[in-house]
């Protein structure tokens, strides 16, 4: 189950970085980052009502509300990390989002009521450092506070989805759990467009609807995986594994848009891979 679990949250990493890739892609061609959390969320439900089983039992209400309760968290972390990245440079904003492993970890551990080992609070710490060298991190005097604090938000939001999952919906079927978390986000995300009349596509091309097809797509399916995750693995471990999402970005930005890729990137990527290994190994034992 381990060795299932890590290939699952792995290649939901890897699907996020590419969703990533493919919304930078509609972006440049006008599209705007409201509307593309509404696709992800939209396709997500249209494709699991059609594959879930007909004569599935329903959901006890009490799961259906955890559910419900972690769709609105998982969407106050995505709409806060988008807020933080408008006020902040964007590898700032991912480096305060990516304190939600460390979160998720204290957070389990204050509801087990137990301490966190050296072992874990090291390979957190590592893991952390990495992402602050991979993503080369230049802070200034102009940092905007609104940005941080939204940033913060965005952790705790992300961190509190996995928790309120880890608790209440293991053993349940992630495609009726996640159903109810994407249909939460999918109405929060519709009243945010409404309300502030921001629904933009862009150009109305073939290429840019594709574009937002395979962006759509690629978070659907890591969504759906990341929460398999939590399943086969809990909150914590499944937190830590996705620190690997930054680094398959700036690895497939260097691939497909030909950015700039330098030594401490690469010794930041290098330590949360190893990072990622320790605690991997140590839960093995």
């Amino acid at each position: 189950m381990l060795k299932a679990g890590l290939i699952v949250v792995t290649l939901a990493a890897l699907l996020v970085s590419l969703s990533s890739i493919f919304s930078r892609f509609a972006y440049d061609a006008g599209a705007n980052p409201q509307t593309m959390i509404f696709f992800r969320f939209l396709l997500f439900c249209v494709v699991l009502l059609i594959i879930r089983p007909k004569n599935q039992n329903k959901l006890p209400s009490n799961k259906k509300l955890a559910a419900i309760l972690a769709g609105c968290f998982f969407t106050i972390g995505s709409g806060s990390l988008l807020a933080s990245i408008y006020f902040l440079p964007v590898s700032l904003a991912v480096v305060i989002f990516y304190t939600y492993p460390i979160l998720t970890m204290v957070g389990e551990k204050i509801l087990v009521r137990q301490m966190p080992k050296i072992i874990e609070v090291g390979c957190f710490l590592l893991a952390f450092l990495g992402l602050i060298l991979a993503l080369n991190i230049q802070i200034d005097s102009t940092i905007n506070p609104i940005g941080i604090a939204f940033g913060i938000t965005a952790a705790v939001g992300m961190s509190t989805s996995y928790l309120i999952s880890d608790r209440n919906l293991k053993g349940i079927a992630p495609e009726q759990s996640t159903f109810y978390l994407a249909s939460t986000g999918l109405f929060l995300i519709s009243v945010v467009i409404v309300l502030t009349q921001t629904f933009s596509v862009g150009e109305i091309s073939a290429i840019n609807v594709l574009y937002i097809f395979l962006a759509s797509i690629s978070f659907a399916i890591a969504f759906f995986l990341m929460f398999k995750g939590i399943n086969l693995l809990g909150a914590v471990k499944t937190a830590m594994i996705l620190n690997l999402e930054p680094i398959f970005t700036i690895a497939l930005a260097f691939l497909i848009l030909s950015e700039s890729l330098s030594a401490i990137q690469l010794l930041g990527a290098g330590c949360v891979m190893l990072a990622i290994m320790i605690i991997q190994r140590y839960s093995s034992k």
